[in-house]
């Protein structure tokens, strides 16, 4: 309300610069809550009425995540391009900060994509540009996201290592999104490694992604909160939490990796609890967003390889045995 308020003035006093800057955050508001076309429409709009290089770069990566939320990964390789370019061409207003925004959501982009070597170089990027501008919680987000991606990457060790170094920067610095986020993925590796201190950890993750209202990273959080409750034999726990996380996905918009865990989880209960024709009514829905989302990109190369990621996830996700994630060396990628 605020901010829609801030648009009004803005405009009542013909000041472009700050209505451009009421709309973006206008708009990651709304992305936030998963009203992923009026964010679009409030993005584009402050992108149009930006009267410097470094608002129209802020507001292209804004609707790069938004493209992303929406599976529209050559539109967000694009907008993150374009803000880029922007950025080395105001030498004047060249921030490093934005520049490490970008770069962060470019390596997200190549990790659905099925490119985790180049996400790789992404995200550190995107954590020396952080480092150089002073934005510690850009720094801790992709040093929490590059733990992931190690994970990803077999390397576990390293992954663990970065992960509880953002969780250090995130007390430091009282970045509780950031916390739920390293606690996320430190609690996936944990349960991979069979260490019992898993569930204590994805159950903080999830305490502070309900507090906060970041329902994606609490989706997730259930997912692999229920796979863990049904490992133990308690289906009627392992059902609630996958129903859950299934649900919060009904109202929020969620990167295709994310949306294959959280209900490729659910029918996998769905299964176990003895209940074959939701589960195959469920994957049959999954496989069809899937073939769809891919079938949007029109880079040869490019479809092909977001192709053979996306199954080899759905394939571990479905399987009871094994890690969720698939690990792949740099040169599948």
């Amino acid at each position: 309300g605020m901010l829609r308020n801030a648009v009004t003035l803005a405009e009542r006093a013909e000041n472009e610069e700050i209505a451009s800057e009421a709309l973006r955050r206008l708009g990651v508001v709304q992305a936030h809550v998963g009203e992923l076309e009026e964010a679009r429409a409030l993005l584009e709009q402050a992108h149009e009425r930006a009267t410097v290089d470094p608002q129209r770069a802020l507001a292209l990566v804004q609707l790069g995540v938004v493209d992303l939320l929406d599976n529209r990964v050559e539109d967000a390789l694009r907008n993150i391009d374009l803000a880029l370019r922007l950025q080395r061409r105001a030498r004047t207003w060249n921030l490093p900060g934005i520049s490490a925004g970008a770069h962060m959501l470019r390596g997200r982009i190549y990790r659905v994509c099925g490119r985790p070597a180049r996400a790789l170089g992404s995200m550190k990027r995107a954590i020396t540009l952080a480092q150089q501008s002073g934005e510690r919680r850009i720094e801790l987000e992709a040093t929490a996201r590059l733990g992931g991606l190690l994970l990803d990457l077999n390397q576990p060790e390293e992954a663990e290592a970065r992960l509880r170094e953002a969780l250090l920067v995130a007390t430091e610095i009282e970045d509780r999104r950031g916390q739920t986020l390293a606690l996320l993925w430190l609690g996936t590796l944990l349960w991979e490694q069979a260490d019992p201190s898993a569930a204590d950890t994805l159950d903080r993750a999830l305490r502070l992604a309900h507090e906060m209202g970041l329902q994606r990273a609490e989706s997730l959080a259930l997912a692999i909160r229920s796979r863990i409750a049904r490992e133990a034999g308690d289906l009627a726990t392992a059902r609630e939490l996958a129903a859950r996380g299934a649900e919060i996905l009904e109202h929020q918009g969620a990167e295709l990796p994310d949306r294959i865990v959280v209900l490729g989880t659910h029918a996998l209960v769905l299964r176990t609890g003895g209940d074959a024709e939701q589960a195959d009514e469920l994957v049959g829905r999954l496989r069809s967003r899937i073939e769809r989302e891919n079938g949007r990109i029109e880079n040869d190369e490019l479809r092909r390889v977001h192709h053979d990621a996306t199954r080899r996830l759905l394939a571990a996700v479905l399987s009871p045995e094994g890690v969720i994630y698939p690990r792949v060396t740099p040169e599948l990628d």
